[in-house]
């Protein structure tokens, strides 16, 4: 008996034993070291696994493994010495190079000649670039074979730097997929006729600065398998050749931080390459003859027929007063049958900088986000109309009387004020004008700053209150139980209430206020939506007991979805 025991007992620790080595770090396989080693840099691989063991030194000389070099300007980082003599060693495995400092970018191609040895790398990351070292780096680059990827940011400089040559040599590269060039100076030379007799393999293009659109247009006279452009700024050209023939049949993305084309120029610009775009981006157009609808129609119709992804911001600033164009008077046009057939909506942005200078943003953009949590959003064409808070100013004197005139041409349905707090009485002002309002978003209240309501506009808030049609509304922060009451008894048509945060306010109180004190004025709610943060079955079990408490509320179901937001819904 006991020699059975002794048997099942050395079997045992056997197995354990054999289950402990089984789980080191010695017995997970070369592929997974590969997958690792596929995170880490390359000089941490060098250093910490080069003369441990015969199996390590193997799998450092595989063929398999694909080292990534990452070389930073900070104190922590390795001496450059150091990091450059282990990509000497192993530049034959060499599959991603990312330099970001330029005494790193200088003694490195100075010590290392670009070639054959290099024939796995494919990508090429190089920062801090000094513009006289832009041209002798390429001509180094163009004899790596598999380059793919190529990111250059290039330092300002005392000179305007000419990239002619520059996109010559980038061109050239035989495997070619992605470019980007990033420049924060002025506008670079681009003479680009005739740059090249052969067609670049050329995918993706970011010309992270400013160009004139004839050099691009030269330019994408070489690139046919472009498929996504980008460019920070578009500058008009003294002469396009409008007779150029550019063939880009598989563009689909087209992205324009800046346009400082007129209409007529930024026609011809897309009648030669946008045939095929599925997505057209242009984030500030400061010229007001871009708010013609009917162009835009046009254009987008006949030389854009598989657009589905747009978004347009056309700006304008406004100092003393709002200059209005016989195209403002159009504006609502943008939310006809052909916008909202194509699910494309307009918006307006007013962002005030000071007392001086407000920018008006119009923006005509594809529904996505921000209305995923809006549940009247099935009128696509409704307008909405934001204001956002910027540096110390949130708002100054006269502001609602110079945008009033905006008021009268556009239809808003839905205002969203931004500001760290909005006063009352600037509240009420803004309804004032907006009578076909139905959504309202607000991020946090104030009824007694900078002052209290006067007799004028507690008479306006009366009025207010039993005429406007807000159904929907959002609030940002809560800090007290009278800002819910405030503008509970101001929306008596409230259908939907969503607040995001309760500040210190407990969840029982907030209740109380909403379902049991204002069960009457609230009566046309049907649904409530609090964040409260951070998963917490207490707090559900406490809006639970809560709302069953009370046998007016048995028609209410509360539920608690993505982790954080419980949900109170009216059961029909």
């Amino acid at each position: 008996m006991n020699r059975v025991k002794r048997k099942l007992y050395r079997d045992a620790t056997s197995k354990r034993v054999r289950s402990e080595k089984n789980t080191a770090v010695e017995y997970l396989s070369n592929e997974l070291f590969l997958e690792i080693f596929d995170y880490l840099d390359a000089y941490h691989i060098w250093k910490a696994f080069t003369n441990l063991n015969k199996r390590f030194q193997d799998l450092l000389s595989s063929s398999s493994l694909r080292l990534k070099v990452i070389m930073k300007s900070n104190d922590q980082s390795p001496g450059c010495d150091d990091q450059v003599n282990c990509i000497v060693q192993h530049k034959h495995q060499l599959a991603s190079l990312s330099l970001y400092d330029s005494t790193f970018i200088d003694q490195f191609f100075q010590t290392i000649t670009c070639g054959s040895f290099f024939q796995r790398l494919e990508s090429v990351v190089l920062e801090n670039l000094k513009p006289r070292d832009l041209l002798p780096i390429l001509l180094k680059l163009i004899r790596v074979p598999r380059l793919s990827l190529l990111m250059l940011t290039v330092c300002n400089g005392n000179a305007i730097p000419d990239f002619s040559n520059a996109y010559r040599l980038i061109l050239g590269l035989p495997m070619i997929q992605y470019i980007k060039l990033r420049y924060l100076g002025p506008t670079p030379l681009l003479l680009l006729r005739n740059i090249s007799d052969q067609y670049s393999t050329l995918k993706r293009l970011n010309l992270d600065h400013t160009c004139q659109s004839a050099d691009l247009v030269y330019l994408l006279s070489y690139t046919p398998c472009l498929s996504h452009l980008r460019c920070r700024t578009l500058k008009p050209s003294q002469q396009m050749n409008e007779k150029l023939a550019v063939s880009v049949p598989y563009l689909t993305y087209l992205f324009l931080e800046e346009c400082d084309l007129h209409f007529y120029e930024l026609e011809i610009f897309i009648k030669k390459l946008a045939s095929q775009l599925r997505t057209f981006r242009i984030l500030r157009l400061k010229d007001t003859t871009y708010l013609d609808h009917e162009r835009w129609e046009r254009l987008i119709t006949t030389h854009m027929p598989y657009l589905s992804h747009l978004r347009l911001g056309i700006h304008q600033l406004m100092v003393d007063s709002l200059e209005i164009t016989p195209y403002h008077h159009r504006i609502q046009r943008f939310t006809s049958q052909f916008w909202a057939e194509h699910r494309w909506i307009f918006d307006i942005r007013v962002v005030t900088y000071n007392s001086s200078q407000v920018i008006i943003s119009y923006l005509i953009e594809s529904d996505k986000t921000q209305r995923k949590s809006t549940p009247d959003r099935s009128d696509l064409s409704t307008t909405l109309f934001l204001l956002e808070q910027s540096r110390s100013t949130d708002y100054h004197a006269g502001l609602i009387d110079k945008l009033a005139v905006l008021f009268t041409l556009v239809q808003i349905q839905r205002l969203a004020l931004q500001y760290r707090t909005t006063f009352a009485g600037i509240l009420l002002d803004f309804l004032r004008h907006l009578p076909n309002l139905k959504t309202l978003q607000i991020r946090s209240l104030s009824l007694d700053e900078p002052r209290y309501l006067n007799d004028e506009e507690k008479e306006i808030y009366r009025s207010i209150s039993t005429n406007n049609q807000i159904k929907t509304l959002y609030i940002k922060e809560v800090t007290e139980l009278a800002q819910i009451q405030f503008l509970i008894d101001l929306c008596s048509s409230l259908r939907y209430l969503s607040i995001d945060n309760l500040s210190n306010l407990s969840m029982k109180s907030v209740l109380e206020l909403i379902l049991f004190k204002n069960y009457e004025r609230a009566s046309h709610l049907r649904g409530l939506v609090i964040n409260i943060r951070e998963p917490c079955q207490r707090t559900l079990m406490e809006a639970q007991n809560t709302v069953h408490s009370d046998e007016r509320c048995n028609k209410y179901s509360i539920s608690l979805y993505a982790g954080k937001y419980i949900h109170i819904q009216k059961r029909n």
